[in-house]
């Protein structure tokens, strides 16, 4: 009695368990909810943002790619390589420059 009084009505299906049908579904996840609709959107747009921002970096990163790239590059920032090395890449005249200094001051 409590049953139809919702509107609700309970049948057997095929298999023999009870099934519930009537006006009002619950649990009907076939439709997106508010929320569920938000958070795909937001997503959406965070994805683009993180290709956009790989995309810059890339090509901002173009790199040196040979020895005699970097001697224009040198020339081009310091006026010569000699210049690059005194006043950049061995500014305290050590004379000597590691791969890890070289490495940081090429970045």
């Amino acid at each position: 009695a409590a049953l139809s009084d919702t509107g609700m009505s309970r049948s057997a299906s095929v298999s023999g368990s009870p099934s519930w049908s009537g006006s009002s579904r619950i649990n009907d996840h076939t439709s997106p909810t508010r929320n569920s609709r938000w958070i795909r959107e937001v997503s959406r747009a965070q994805i683009a943002e993180i290709q956009a921002f790989k995309a810059a970096h890339e090509e901002a990163d173009v790199g040196i790619r040979s020895l005699d790239g970097l001697k224009v590059k040198l020339n081009a920032r310091f006026g010569s390589v000699l210049a690059a090395w005194q006043l950049f890449l061995d500014p305290f005249a050590s004379g000597a420059l590691s791969f890890a200094t070289f490495a940081e001051r090429m970045r």
